[in-house]
Order: C-alpha cells, then sequence, then structure tokens
C-alpha cells in the first residue's frame, strides 16, 4: 500500500516509493498535543501573503508563506470574514486545487465527522494534480468545495455561518523519507507527526 493524501490518482501515486500500511500511519494513542510549527514565527501577514501571490519566487518559498499565514495569524474557531482578511487569497487560491473529501479512504491528518466537513487544498499542483505541500481543513456544518472557497476568501454571505475548526499542514518529504512531516492544529494543541 502506498501512502496517499485524499484524492490522489493513480498516475500521482507512482510518484511515491510503496510503504506497507503500517509505516503509513502514525500511532494515534501516541499523538502529543504540546508541538510546535516549525515555521513559528512574527512575520507580518502582509509581508507573507506578498510571497505567496508572487509567482516569480519558486513554489517552496510560496507554499512556506502560506503555510506560514495558517500557523501565525490563523486561530480556531475564526470565520469567514477573519479567515479572509488574513489570507488575502485571491491570487494563491487561484494557482492553488481545493476539494472536499467526503469518503475516507485509508488515514486523514484531521478528523472527519458527520457535523463537519473536510477539504484538502494542493498548493500550486503540477499538470497533473500533484502537490506536496497540502493542507487539509475541516469547516463547522455541511459544506461544498464552492462554499470552502468562498470561506477562505472572506465571504460573508456564507449559510449558518462556518467556523475554521481544525487544520493539518503536510510538509514535503526531506532527505530519504517517504512521508513529509505533518503539523496538526486543533482545539487541544499542536500535534507534530513524524516517521
Amino acid at each position: 500500500m502506498q501512502p496517499q493524501h485524499e484524492g490522489e490518482n493513480d498516475k500521482s501515486l507512482s510518484k511515491r516509493k510503496q510503504l506497507t500500511n503500517r509505516e503509513v500511519r502514525p500511532q494515534q494513542e501516541g499523538i502529543r498535543w504540546e508541538g510546535v510549527s516549525r515555521l513559528k514565527g512574527n512575520t507580518p501577514s502582509a509581508d507573507l501573503r506578498k510571497v505567496a501571490d508572487n509567482d516569480s519566487f519558486a513554489r517552496e518559498k510560496r507554499a512556506e508563506a502560506i503555510f506560514s499565514l495558517f500557523v501565525n495569524h490563523l486561530k480556531l474557531s475564526q470565520g469567514a470574514a477573519k479567515v479572509g482578511e488574513t489570507l488575502k487569497a485571491e491570487k494563491w487560491l487561484n494557482d492553488s486545487s481545493l476539494e472536499r473529501l467526503s469518503v475516507l479512504i485509508g488515514w486523514l491528518p484531521v478528523k472527519m465527522t458527520f457535523e463537519d466537513t473536510v477539504f484538502c487544498l494542493r498548493l500550486f499542483p503540477d499538470k497533473k494534480g500533484w502537490s506536496d505541500w497540502v493542507i487539509y481543513f475541516r469547516l463547522s456544518g455541511r459544506r461544498t468545495a464552492e462554499e470552502a472557497r468562498a470561506f477562505l476568501l472572506g465571504a460573508k454571505d456564507l449559510k449558518k455561518s462556518p467556523n475554521l475548526v481544525e487544520f493539518a499542514l503536510c510538509f514535503p518529504a526531506e532527505g530519504n523519507k517517504v512521508v513529509g512531516r505533518i503539523e496538526r492544529f486543533a482545539e487541544k494543541g499542536v500535534a507534530v507527526i513524524e516517521w
């Protein structure tokens, strides 16, 4: 079995080495919630947005700026207006792919519930849809991908005012690792998952 970001197709899986199921899933019962993001910092959100929106920068630099916006400037339980004001995602969101996850196949780095909706945001994917910079996030209530996009853009007219419940940042694998670092942000705290 191969590690798979939800919604990956078979073609994108060929880019990854094969692992056994045991190697793919972290020990859930062993998750510790006192982690700290490796992107924790105090760079102003305006500076991070300039990098995220500038397509002359390398995609890695742009993606790291977006991850930094999530880590340092978003707060859980924020609504669309605050999230939109923080991200100002009009440009970089158009260069990314966003999909709603309605079927659980394998492991997700965020909790999937019947009350809320989980989305996968691939930053600057290639022509085949692959990105090694991925954000999973959960919004309160049952939502469509169009509503999630509107939420990230700060729409004020979303029904039942969704909130950001949790998110997870999936970093590219480094060195000889097949799966990269995952930082999960939930009301319990920050969990850092590394294989």
